[in-house]
């Protein structure tokens, strides 16, 4: 889901990427020291099915966004495979 709605908001630079992209999460609450890039907060890669998803009804699920106003490559953090801030950064 998160995937689909990111590649419609982006067709551009995630469009032709759908079906191949990583999901990553952090804690809850860590929204600005993340995009700080703080150190001290890890990333974690979601897997693309999980177990009992399939259950969840659609109304469960939102999505509070903000609206996209540049014309660049969007918002991003930088992080290695594990998910932490690469040392070039720190």
């Amino acid at each position: 889901l998160i995937e689909e709605h990111a590649t419609r908001l982006r067709p551009i630079e995630l469009g032709r990427a759908f079906g191949s992209c990583e999901v990553w999460v952090a804690p809850g609450d860590t929204e600005k020291e993340l995009s700080q890039n703080n150190p001290n907060i890890p990333l974690r890669k979601m897997e693309r099915h999980v177990k009992g998803s399939e259950d969840v009804s659609s109304l469960e699920i939102g999505l509070n966004l903000e609206v996209v106003t540049n014309r660049g490559a969007g918002f991003f953090v930088e992080r290695n495979n594990d998910g932490m801030v690469p040392p070039h950064l720190l």
